[in-house]
């Protein structure tokens, strides 16, 4: 009675906690520091989120929704945006939308909440702002813009109203899914990829025009941007081209990153001399930590 069928998201409260939402079957685990199960919250009311994160230093939680048509309409506005209580019960909605979008197909980031000390931001899909959840609101942080093709900040609304019959149809095939896809095509914008925010830095993840994804460092001391690249590299001792950041420890200003043993052998340069001396299995996974000089 107490296994999980498909967990959405989980995090560690403010009390050093794990919690994890399961969004089939509309519960949330509450485990204690030891990771025993303590609680099973069986939310009251039937939705669907896509995302859902306790507010820090709080009992209540925020839930990103889209533009999912399994949700009734809260007061007669369906909504992508809740605000909800301990029991994971919508106490307020916000990001109001017309109803003939409800059920639109539009993409969805894997996880639209970052929290950074007692802070939590929020981002979604083909958005240029970044968000900061504050009581029972969202309040614009950052603005991210790119020199050159940068996406329009009413680029959502003005798509789907201009191709809203393509958009309400559901895909059938491969060329469905790119024929919408080319709507963004021409355009630069914040991927929701990556987002790694610290003291000083903020890194996080960009789609080019051409496709590709690039990574970009940002001193927020004064907004500017250090460098941006697709990949990075440590050329000297390791030779290797670092795995992916997944995570970033405030307080030693590290960066970590996770790959499987036959990834590193592909990241390492022919002439890195761990290729002799370390074995890497292959089903195991290795942490890697960065921490920059500057």
């Amino acid at each position: 009675p107490n296994e999980a069928l498909q967990i959405s998201d989980c995090w560690i409260n403010y009390k050093g906690e794990l919690e994890a939402y399961d969004f089939a079957l509309n519960k949330l685990f509450q485990f204690d520091t030891t990771f025993t199960l303590k609680n099973i919250v069986k939310i009251p009311e039937r939705y669907i989120m896509h995302s859902i994160y306790r507010i820090p230093k709080t009992e209540n939680y925020i839930g990103y929704a889209g533009f999912g048509k399994r949700n009734k309409p809260k007061e007669a506005s369906p909504y992508q945006i809740a605000f909800l209580n301990k029991k994971l019960a919508i106490t307020k909605t916000t990001s109001l939308y017309d109803k003939k979008y409800q059920g639109i197909e539009w993409p969805v980031l894997r996880d639209n909440f970052f929290q950074y000390n007692d802070t939590l931001r929020f981002f979604k899909y083909m958005d240029n702002y970044v968000y900061t959840v504050i009581n029972s609101s969202l309040q614009k942080r950052y603005k991210v813009e790119y020199k050159s093709h940068s996406l329009p900040d009413n680029f959502v609304e003005e798509t789907m109203d201009e191709n809203y019959s393509l958009l309400k149809e559901p895909s059938k095939n491969r060329k469905d899914l790119e024929s919408k896809r080319a709507l963004y095509n021409d355009y630069a914008f914040f991927d929701g990829s990556l987002w790694l925010e610290g003291d000083k830095y903020l890194v996080f993840g960009s789609t080019e025009r051409n496709k590709y994804r690039f990574y970009s460092f940002i001193d927020k001391q004064s907004s500017q941007e250090i460098f941006s690249a697709k990949s990075l590299h440590e050329t000297k001792r390791y030779k290797l081209q670092l795995f992916p950041f997944g995570y970033f420890d405030n307080a030693s200003n590290s960066y970590v990153g996770a790959a499987f043993g036959d990834q590193i052998k592909d990241l390492l340069y022919k002439d890195s001399k761990f290729h002799n001396e370390l074995t890497f299995n292959s089903d195991s996974f290795y942490i890697m930590t960065v921490k920059f000089k500057k």
